[in-house]
């Protein structure tokens, strides 16, 4: 690991590295934002909105804030408590993909 950073270092330089950790940091960050207010707002449309039909534009983006705080909060329980990335990604995973089993079938055959 050592050897394979000091190449690293010494073919790039330190502003390159430092330009490419920052890159990497701002893709995780933006693909984070995105999955939450995408979650947030499924949450608002799929389910609250069900529920609350009559709620005015306030309120449902009062919802959709506090939503917002809720999941982040829940995002960051998870990965302080999961020892790491890909046991993140392994329940992950096992919610998403069994979620995605009836609404492919039924679009598929036509239910």
């Amino acid at each position: 690991d050592d050897a394979v950073r000091q190449k690293l270092h010494h073919q790039v330089g330190h502003g390159v590295i430092g330009v490419l950790v920052a890159a990497f940091l701002a893709v995780a960050m933006s693909t984070a934002s995105t999955t939450l207010l995408i979650t947030a707002t499924t949450l608002q449309r799929d389910v609250i909105s069900r529920l609350r039909p009559g709620a005015s534009d306030k309120e449902r983006l009062w919802t959709s804030r506090i939503l917002l705080l809720v999941l982040g909060l829940a995002a960051l329980v998870v990965a302080l408590s999961v020892p790491g990335i890909v046991t993140i990604l392994m329940l992950g995973f096992s919610v998403y993909v069994p979620g995605l089993l009836l609404p492919v079938l039924s679009a598929t055959f036509g239910w």
